[in-house]
């Protein structure tokens, strides 16, 4: 799989936020190459809690930053968040129930899931906040 590299254009003018995506995509990255040199399972099983926990406190931070802004799509935006949790949970299920099969379908997931993310949800966001400001 290849690796996921950042996009200039996915940059929302936030430090912090931007750090975050930029961190969960080396964190993808790292996880993919764990799998492709065939690591062992608890260091794969390391990274993607890793991964989980990361995610969750962005989805945290990024949603309370849309609240203070006043972000009007923030329902929507939470809502898209709550269901990449939900999918990534369907497949860590299957994950620790023994199929190690799921792996490659949970790194395209999120691959998919944060590229067209950054360039379609968050990005509105950021274009509402340099509106607005």
């Amino acid at each position: 799989m290849n690796a996921l590299s950042w996009q200039q254009d996915w940059e929302m003018g936030d430090d912090r936020l931007d750090g975050q995506h930029m961190a969960m995509i080396r964190a993808i990255n790292h996880l993919t190459r764990r799998l492709e040199e065939g690591r062992a399972k608890e260091g794969i099983n390391r990274s993607i809690t890793f991964l989980m926990m990361y995610v969750e406190v962005h989805f945290r931070e990024e949603e309370e930053a849309m609240e203070r802004a006043g972000y009007p799509g923030l329902a929507g935006h939470a809502a898209q968040h709550r269901e990449c949790s939900r999918r990534i949970g369907i497949l860590m299920d299957k994950w620790r129930d023994g199929h190690s099969d799921v792996l490659p379908d949970l790194l395209t997931f999120f691959n998919f899931w944060l590229a067209s993310h950054l360039g379609g949800a968050d990005r509105r966001f950021a274009e509402f906040r340099r509106t607005a400001a």
